[in-house]
């Protein structure tokens, strides 16, 4: 809530530690050296910290705030100092939420969603191929009725792909992505409309695509779990969270399988 950046970096014994018993109270888990730079002023939000990526093709961090900016930082390359490399105003309130788009040139398409009730797909500049870090230009605004509270990233051919918009009031909609096309292709489209009945009831708070096995899980504060199909859109396995508590957050691990 400070609008700092925190990281911790894991023991290289964290593995044994925990194997023969000994790791207890994260006493493995350390703060990561040199990354109190990143508590300066300068470089921290000026509001919360409400939304917070990793670029998996570029290792870059992304953190949007209550102070309406995204912030790309520089933080896991052991050769260079940590350090926010671009700040930029994003929306006219809150940044809710980052998700990317790994399609066309890298680094892909970025998009930000806010409480000003718009979704913001961003694109690098053009003749920064041979550039160390993206600077993120404006391409599209989505206009909304509510916040947009979750972004997932599906791609469905070369340089093609389709931007999932879960919103505050349960609803997923989806947006066609076209990589080589000057502006984003088609309408905002009400994914759940055929499916009303077996959808959310309320805000869609966090999805994740695995694009191996072709279904999206979404959470939601109406204490479930769906797993939808993507080519359909129909709801594959429903789960209510036995304590009756929201689900929070879901992290998907495709060399396991586990989610």
């Amino acid at each position: 809530s400070s609008g700092a950046i925190y990281a911790w970096r894991r023991s290289k014994n964290l593995a044994s530690a925990l194997a023969d018993g000994s790791a207890h109270n994260g006493e493995h888990v350390l703060p990561a050296g040199g990354f109190e730079i990143l508590k300066n002023p300068k470089m921290m939000h000026s509001g919360a910290v409400t939304a917070i990526k990793i670029q998996p093709s570029t290792e870059l961090l992304y953190s949007g705030g209550a102070d309406r900016c995204i912030k790309v930082w520089d933080v896991f390359n052991s050769e260079r100092s940590p350090a926010c490399v671009h700040s930029f105003r994003a929306h006219g309130g809150s940044v809710t939420c980052i998700e990317f788009g790994r399609v066309g040139p890298s680094p892909g398409f970025l998009f930000t969603g806010g409480t000003d009730k718009t979704v913001v797909v961003w694109k690098d500049a053009e003749g920064r191929d041979m550039m160390l870090y993206p600077f993120y230009v404006k391409h599209h605004v989505v206009e909304l009725k509510t916040w947009p509270t979750s972004l997932a990233f599906s791609t469905t051919r070369m340089n093609q792909g389709e931007l999932f918009i879960g919103e505050s009031e349960s609803k997923i909609f989806t947006l066609k992505i076209d990589a080589e096309a000057r502006s984003v292709r088609g309408e905002l489209e009400h994914w759940e409309s055929n499916h009303v009945n077996s959808g959310h009831k309320l805000a869609v708070t966090n999805m994740t695509v695995n694009q191996t096995d072709g279904v999206l899980f979404s959470l939601s504060n109406d204490a479930t779990f769906k797993v939808w199909e993507l080519g359909s859109g129909q709801v594959r396995k429903s789960i209510a969270n036995e304590n009756r508590a929201r689900f929070l957050h879901a992290c998907l691990d495709l060399h396991n399988q586990n989610l």
